[in-house]
């Protein structure tokens, strides 16, 4: 998102305004309904794609599917760990086609913070936290197990529990404002933290 605040006002209302309002909805139907919709993320899908051919481009085309499969690849990864769904991962698709690889990375650093802040608070409320971190370890154990004896015939099976489920979408939408305020306000700056901490390791 840092190079949208580059462009133009006109260019950055024509991706911030049906950005912004797709993921408000998504986050709105995900809390209360616990569904992010077909209706909504498909079209937005195209639009974003629109959007994105406007500003940069035939090459923005292009970027934007891009970004749309690694979108794909981030959801399947975050399956197993029952934080995302079809529907999320759709929804970051969509991120994705209107904002490309750098803006969906940024926008994904600042969801899965919000998701854990979210999931750790809704553990805590509903008596899931001991389950939860149970679960993770299972999971963990599993895919080091995988990765050692090359063959996913020993990852275990995590049962579902309703109480697992986060309503991502609102944690994505906490994101993108997260990181509309980053690259606009220079503020919470954590991503830039991040990567710096990074490259010094």
């Amino acid at each position: 998102m840092s190079g949208l605040a580059k462009m133009e006002l006109w260019a950055q209302l024509l991706v911030l305004i049906p950005l912004g309002a797709t993921l408000a909805v998504a986050a709105f139907t995900d809390a209360r309904e616990r569904k992010v919709y077909n209706w909504l993320t498909y079209p937005m899908f195209v639009v974003g794609l629109l959007v994105h051919t406007i500003l940069v481009g035939w090459s923005g085309l292009g970027w934007g599917l891009l970004a749309g499969l690694v979108a794909l690849v981030l959801g399947i990864l975050m399956l197993p760990l029952g934080w995302m769904g079809g529907g999320d991962t759709k929804l970051l698709a969509v991120v994705g086609a209107f904002l490309g690889i750098q803006g969906l990375g940024e926008i994904f650093f600042y969801s899965v913070l919000c998701g854990a802040l979210l999931g750790l608070t809704m553990a805590l409320i509903n008596g899931y936290l001991w389950h939860m971190l149970k679960r993770m370890y299972v999971f963990l154990r599993g895919l080091v197990r995988s990765v050692m004896y090359s063959s996913t015939a020993v990852v275990e099976k995590l049962e579902k529990d309703p109480r697992s489920h986060i309503p991502f979408a609102v944690a994505i939408f906490a994101g993108g404002v997260l990181a509309w305020s980053d690259a606009f306000f220079a503020w919470p700056n954590l991503l830039e933290m991040f990567l710096t901490a990074y490259r010094l390791n």
